[in-house]
């Protein structure tokens, strides 16, 4: 078998998906998450910012906040069939030039369909494992380490945070150089807890009650549909702001003295405004996520939720030394800011390009 092409994405931009439609293939629920449709909304931005056309053929689920969110960008929203044939008949509908594919639920038999109507960009990770494609990417923190797929083929292979996936709203609230975290003493610090799109297993409760409990000076800011403020008694050096799931995330992250986060899609938009962060794994899909940025020092690791509940005054007592030592965040926010440069759309569509067929 021929190993497939590696590619470093420095190759210039062409205007070739000018004019084209891409269809993407994701899908959301508050079970199983957003990162599939977050990702896939970044390519939707960079499809639309070189003229071409995005349509998502996916189910939303009951993520209103998710749906809103396409809904701003204007996007054409198709209803996924059930069956491969199904999609492939829906690709030929929407005449699709390109298609991406980002689930953990489709089997081959879908990415087969789709490569005969388009050529095909497939999202996977260690935990889906390799699937069919003409692009395959691996966004995963320490996945440009890993073996090349034996079933590659002749696929362009893009792997590591090089790759990262991240959003316009993203990009505009990185900064320029290299962070240096501000010194907090004298306020009190602001933590800012996300546990993703959706908070799966429930954790937010006892994650806000565990730093409301390890931290007497603090402004936290939880990102919630699940809890309220008022059920959390403060004191005097703290207050507690909960918030729905909103677009203003990324700028919350930017200003965020310390972001406590699960080792989800999120991490990488943590790490791509070069915030300072202390990361848990929820779910064990997360656990390689979790393990490279370990690895690449551009987080904090408190281990799985199960240990941090645990052990919730270990927990409390690695927050708090974080938010008195100004310069290992800056080391943090500084390996964060280095690892994700927010342009890995662009050398996904970049990689696309070639295999365009000729109008």
């Amino acid at each position: 078998m021929t190993d497939p092409v590696e590619t470093d994405g420095t190759h210039p931009s062409s205007a070739r998906l000018a004019g084209r439609v891409v269809a993407l293939r994701a899908d959301a629920s508050t079970a199983w998450g957003v990162g599939h449709v977050v990702r896939c909304l970044a390519l939707a931005e960079e499809v639309t910012a070189r003229g071409g056309t995005p349509v998502f053929v996916a189910d939303l689920g009951d993520v209103a906040w998710l749906a809103e969110e396409v809904d701003a960008r204007g996007l054409v929203v198709r209803h996924p069939p059930d069956t491969a044939a199904g999609f492939a008949r829906v690709l030929r509908e929407l005449d699709a030039d390109a298609v991406v594919i980002d689930s953990y639920r489709l089997g081959p038999e879908h990415y087969t369909a789709a490569r005969s109507v388009a050529p095909v960009v497939a999202l996977y990770d260690r935990h889906s494992g390799p699937v069919p494609g003409d692009v395959l990417v691996d966004q995963t923190f320490g996945a440009e380490r890993d073996p090349a797929p034996e079933d590659a083929d002749q696929a362009v292979l893009l792997r590591g945070p090089r790759y990262a996936l991240v959003r316009d709203q993203v990009r505009a609230a990185r900064p320029a150089t290299r962070p240096s975290t501000v010194d907090s003493s004298g306020r009190a610090p602001r933590v800012l807890l996300v546990l993703g799109g959706t908070d799966a297993r429930g954790a937010a409760k006892d994650l806000t009650r565990l730093l409301l409990d390890s931290c007497p000076s603090l402004r936290l800011t939880v990102i919630s549909n699940e809890i309220d403020a008022d059920a959390f008694a403060t004191g005097q050096g703290q207050h507690l702001a909960v918030l729905r799931p909103t677009s203003e995330l990324p700028r919350l992250m930017a200003s965020a003295d310390l972001v406590v986060s699960a080792a989800g899609t999120s991490l990488a938009e943590i790490c791509c405004v070069g915030a300072a962060a202390a990361a848990l794994w929820v779910v064990d899909n997360q656990v390689p996520v979790y393990r490279s940025a370990l690895a690449a020092g551009c987080v904090h690791g408190l281990g799985s939720l199960a240990e941090v509940l645990a052990a919730p005054d270990r927990a409390g007592a690695a927050v708090r030394t974080l938010l008195t030592s100004p310069r290992r965040r800056a080391e943090l926010a500084g390996a964060a800011w280095e690892l994700v440069d927010g342009a890995g759309r662009g050398r996904v569509l970049d990689a696309l390009d070639p295999l365009l067929s000729p109008r």
